[in-house]
């Protein structure tokens, strides 16, 4: 990027970051249904600001405990994570951008996808997943993070993990609603914080 671009996207965050603030000051509370609390830090990544970026996820984390997010800000995050060196938080990042949408990561890799077609959202993940990574070239823009990624999916952990995610899917689908299927659920969910 050049250094007028760098400035203009910088614009562009405290632009977003003092609507936010306006909306607190006048509301008494974040009322943000425009979603604008989920686009700073695609912009950060994009002028490779990795430390203001985790100073928004610290704030984004404080004022919007509740809020999963969606895949892609998850996937920014855990960049956001690894390139300020904390790998535990990056590896629980990745975890929780695989349960929001469980193509992504491979798409980004350029991996093949999972057969788990019959999971609920499996067209619409698929869909958004090629819409973020169209031409997965195995994340050239951030070798670093993308060898670190890699290595972190195929390991043993993140295997086991996204398994038995996929599985406990899979039976939801002819699982009746009751106490076992909410234990499967709550199991499910709590994967995505291991």
């Amino acid at each position: 990027m050049t250094p007028l671009q760098i400035q203009r996207t910088q614009a562009k965050i405290t632009a977003i970051r003092k609507a936010l603030a306006d909306e607190k000051r006048r509301f008494g509370a974040y009322d943000d249904s425009r979603g604008m609390r989920y686009l700073p830090p695609e912009l950060y990544v994009k002028i490779r600001d990795f430390k203001g970026a985790q100073v928004y996820y610290r704030w984004f984390d404080k004022n919007f405990p509740n809020d999963s997010g969606f895949p892609l800000f998850l996937f920014y995050w855990s960049l956001t994570l690894f390139k300020n060196n904390k790998r535990k938080e990056a590896e629980q990042k990745a975890l929780k951008t695989f349960c929001a949408n469980t193509y992504l990561i491979d798409q980004y890799l350029g991996l093949p996808w999972h057969p788990f077609d019959v999971i609920p959202n499996a067209e619409w993940h698929k869909a958004q997943a090629l819409d973020v990574f169209p031409t997965a070239a195995k994340g050239t823009e951030f070798p670093d993070f993308s060898d670190w990624l890699l290595a972190f999916v195929q390991s043993e952990r993140y295997q086991a993990i996204t398994k038995e995610y996929l599985d406990l899917a899979v039976q939801l689908l002819t699982t009746p609603v009751g106490e076992l299927r909410t234990k499967m659920v709550t199991r499910m969910w709590s994967l995505c914080d291991e």
